[in-house]
């Protein structure tokens, strides 16, 4: 095993990323060189590292992105758009532990690094290891076909749900996985600007950069995007965007008008998008990264979600797990107080 560090993106290598992650069974849409190349086009970082891991026929076996950010006073090498993946950001056999080991111990070697989103199996096989530290930073939430259509949302629910939508006269279109793609990502944006996300100052594209990521990632994995919108009257009201990774359909952002709650729209969007992963023959469906109640209405299964300091330097490590976990707890509470929590998300950007 031989790993190299590059300080820039050729075309060779990007190459045999893409070749790499389109035979991997541990491809998400993360770890992807689409979403390092969105990233990239979105935020122009100034210093990028390259991560590549070769077998000893020089075989790329393992590979990964990374920006340099300021964080809290460090300059840390972090995955790229953290704030919209909700899965490990290196594309490598999980299944080897060693391997897996053997990258990540290699890592400090580059100065300070930050990665978010690992899962337990990821994160076993580097508990021992000296310059790193662990703490779990999130759940992952899934729905799993076989407990029923919808996981474990009552019936009682599905009935009134369909009851109101029934007796409605008002028109309803619900379309999963629109074909016209660029419009559907407009008509997105728009929709959120109403939505009661937008209005409490937790929408996903209120930020510029946002609306431009999701638009380069579009443009460079448009395959690996659903959009679904829902309309009434031929007003658009609801969408969701989910990611396709090897095995289901990732949940990532969803919105609705508050105007029309009466047609409980997140739960007809998370069961429209539900029919729509059996009739691909998905076995379960990932509500992506946090737990609350509307999640756990369907969930069937759940995993934590862990994010990893590496660094030689032991006072680093324990300085930015404490504001890390700090970080998440104050954001928790913010949550409740609107204009508290518009405040702390700007600050909370800019540390």
């Amino acid at each position: 095993m031989k790993i190299i560090f590059f300080d820039i993106l050729n075309d060779s290598m990007l190459n045999d990323w893409k070749m790499l992650w389109e035979k991997s069974p541990f491809a998400t849409l993360s770890n992807s060189p689409a979403w390092f190349l969105s990233a990239l086009e979105t935020y122009s970082p100034k210093k990028i590292k390259i991560i590549a891991c070769y077998d000893d026929e020089i075989n790329l076996v393992g590979i990964m992105g990374l920006f340099q950010e300021k964080m809290y006073g460090l300059w840390v090498w972090k995955t790229p758009a953290s704030e919209f993946s909700d899965k490990e950001p290196l594309l490598i056999d999980y299944n080897n532990s060693e391997l897996v080991k053997g990258f990540l111990q290699s890592l400090p070697t580059i100065g300070t690094v930050c990665l978010s989103n690992f899962s337990e199996k990821t994160i076993l096989p580097i508990l021992d290891l000296a310059n790193v530290s662990v703490f779990t930073s999130d759940t992952n939430l899934f729905i799993d076909f076989a407990v029923g259509p919808y996981g474990i949302l009552k019936q009682r629910k599905i009935k009134l749900m369909k009851n109101r939508l029934s007796i409605s006269q008002d028109e309803m279109v619900c379309i999963p996985d629109r074909k016209d793609r660029a419009i559907a990502l407009e008509t997105i944006f728009k929709i959120e600007k109403e939505s009661s996300k937008y209005m409490h100052g937790k929408g996903t594209f209120h930020d510029p950069q946002s609306r431009i990521f999701y638009t380069q990632l579009l443009n460079n994995a448009p395959e690996n995007l659903i959009l679904t919108t829902v309309t009434i009257n031929n007003k658009p009201v609801a969408y969701s965007i989910c990611f396709v990774n090897q095995h289901a359909m990732q949940g990532s952002q969803k919105a609705h008008n508050p105007s029309y709650n009466y047609f409980n729209l997140g739960r007809l969007l998370v069961t429209s998008l539900c029919d729509y992963a059996r009739s691909l023959n998905q076995t379960f469906f990932d509500l992506g990264r946090g737990s609350d109640e509307f999640k756990k209405s369907f969930a069937t299964r759940s995993e934590n979600l862990y994010t990893t300091i590496i660094s030689t330097k032991i006072i680093k490590r324990k300085y930015l797990t404490f504001m890390l976990k700090n970080r998440e707890k104050l954001y928790n509470k913010t949550q409740k107080f609107n204009m508290i929590y518009l405040l702390y998300k700007k600050m909370r950007k800019e540390l």
